[in-house]
C-alpha cells in the first residue's frame, strides 16, 4: 500500500514539475534542451590567437609610370608601416591600369609592445551657422579650431566653403579612443581627404606639412598622395594606421551644445551675450569652443558649442558637464520683482557649485516669473 501511495505521489510530482518547465520554455521562447540558453550579448570570451594566423593586404593608390618608381614608393611605405607599429611581411610591384603599384602584406592584429598604432577616432564638425563674407567663415573656423586645441580635441584640417549665396566650414578632429584593454587589438588603415588645390604640384607641396600635422594630432600617418576629384581640384588623400577594438568605440571627449531660450532684438545683441556666457562656460572649467548668432522668429538668439570629457563606468559613459533649467515655482506681480529673485537665485545656484550661466523673466499669465540655465558638473 505504501509503495502504491509513493508511485501516485512522485508521479503527480514529476508532472507539476514538468507544467512548471513548460510555462518557463513558454515565457523564455525556446524549449529546454533543444536550443542553446541566449549568452549576454557582451563582451564575449575572446579566444586566443596565434600570431600571423591571419595575412592582410595594403594596396597602393597611386600609380607610377615606371616599375623602379613603385619599387621606391614600396620601401618608404614600408618604412611609414614600420613607424607605426604595424609588422609587415615585405610587399611587391604589380601592374596597374597600365601603369606601375604595389601592394604590401601585413599583419592586422598587433600585440601589446612598445610601439603600437594610435586609438583614435576621427571626426568631422560642421559650422552651425553660415556666414555672409568669407573671411568672417575663416574667423569662426579659427575659433573654433582654438577651441577644439584648448579643449582636448586635435584639430586637423579646415575647409571654408560655399553654402548657397554664403560661406561655411568644416573642421576634420582627431579623439582618442578609450578603449578596454585587450591582449591583441586589430589594426586599420583609413582615409582622409584634404585640402582643395587647382594644380597637382600644389597639393604635392602641401603632403609633408599635412603628414606634420597629423603626427600632432597623434595620429601615425602612412601617405599623404594628391588625387583628382571629379570636380577637377586637386586634392590630397591622407591614410593613417588606428588601432580598434571589437567593441564599440570610447570617445574621450565630445561637443554638447547650448542654445538658451533669451532672445534679442538683433543678431549684435546675440553675439554680445554669446560671448559673455562663453566666458561663463570657461570660468566653470568647461571649454566653451565656439558661438554664434541664430534667426528666432523675428529675433536672435545664439548657440554655444562646447566641449565635455565621457566618463564611463561599466557599460554608461556619463559626460563631465550638463546644462540643467531651474524654473521658479512662484509667481511675481512685477517683473523687477522676478529679476530680483532670479539675482538671488542664481547667486545662491553659485555659492553651491553650481555655476548659472544663463536666465530670464518673462510673463506668466498675468504675472512674472524666471527661469536660469546652470552647469552640472562630474566630480571625478
Amino acid at each position: 500500500m505504501r509503495s502504491v501511495i509513493a508511485l501516485t505521489l512522485v508521479s503527480f510530482l514529476a508532472a507539476g514539475a514538468t507544467a512548471a518547465v513548460d510555462q518557463l520554455e513558454e515565457r523564455a521562447g525556446y524549449t529546454v534542451g533543444t536550443a542553446e540558453v541566449p549568452h549576454p550579448p557582451y563582451p564575449w570570451p575572446v579566444a586566443p590567437e596565434t600570431p600571423g594566423a591571419a595575412i592582410a593586404e595594403y594596396s597602393a593608390f597611386e600609380t607610377y609610370t615606371f616599375e623602379s618608381g613603385a619599387e621606391e614608393a614600396m620601401e618608404s611605405r614600408l618604412a611609414s608601416f614600420r613607424s607605426a607599429g604595424i609588422k609587415t611581411l615585405g610587399g611587391r610591384v604589380v601592374k596597374k591600369d597600365r601603369r606601375w603599384s604595389f601592394v604590401i602584406e601585413y599583419l592586422p592584429r598587433v600585440q601589446h609592445a612598445a610601439v603600437m598604432p594610435p586609438a583614435v577616432i576621427m571626426r568631422s564638425y560642421e559650422s552651425p551657422s553660415a556666414y555672409w563674407l568669407e573671411r568672417e567663415a575663416e574667423a569662426a573656423a579659427a575659433e573654433a579650431r582654438a577651441g577644439m586645441s584648448a579643449g582636448g580635441l586635435a584639430p586637423l584640417t579646415v575647409a571654408v566653403h560655399k553654402s548657397g549665396k554664403d560661406y561655411a566650414f568644416r573642421i576634420d578632429y582627431a579623439v582618442k579612443d578609450l578603449m578596454r584593454a585587450a591582449a591583441a587589438y586589430d589594426v586599420e588603415v583609413k582615409t582622409l581627404e584634404s585640402g582643395d588645390y587647382t594644380f597637382e604640384s600644389d597639393a604635392e607641396e602641401a603632403a609633408p606639412g599635412l603628414l606634420s600635422d597629423m603626427r600632432r594630432a597623434g595620429l601615425a600617418p602612412v601617405a599623404a598622395v594628391p588625387f583628382r576629384g571629379a570636380d577637377r581640384r586637386w586634392r590630397l588623400r591622407a591614410e593613417h594606421a588606428v588601432r580598434v577594438n571589437k567593441g564599440p568605440s570610447r570617445p574621450s571627449h565630445a561637443i554638447s551644445r547650448y542654445e538658451p531660450a533669451e532672445t534679442f532684438t538683433f543678431d549684435s545683441g546675440a553675439l554680445e551675450a554669446a560671448r559673455g556666457t562663453a566666458g561663463k562656460f570657461n570660468a566653470a572649467g568647461v571649454k566653451a569652443m565656439h558661438h554664434w548668432a541664430r534667426k528666432t522668429g523675428r529675433d536672435y538668439g545664439f548657440g554655444l558649442d562646447f566641449i565635455v570629457r565621457n566618463i564611463y563606468a561599466g557599460y554608461t559613459v556619463t559626460p563631465s558637464a550638463k546644462v540643467l533649467s531651474y524654473s521658479s515655482p512662484g509667481t511675481f506681480t512685477f517683473e523687477s520683482e522676478a529679476r530680483e529673485a532670479l539675482a538671488e537665485k542664481s547667486a545662491r545656484f553659485d555659492a553651491e557649485g553650481l555655476p548659472v550661466i544663463g536666465g530670464r523673466t518673462f510673463e506668466s499669465g498675468r504675472d512674472y516669473s524666471f527661469s536660469l540655465d546652470y552647469l552640472s558638473i562630474a566630480r571625478r
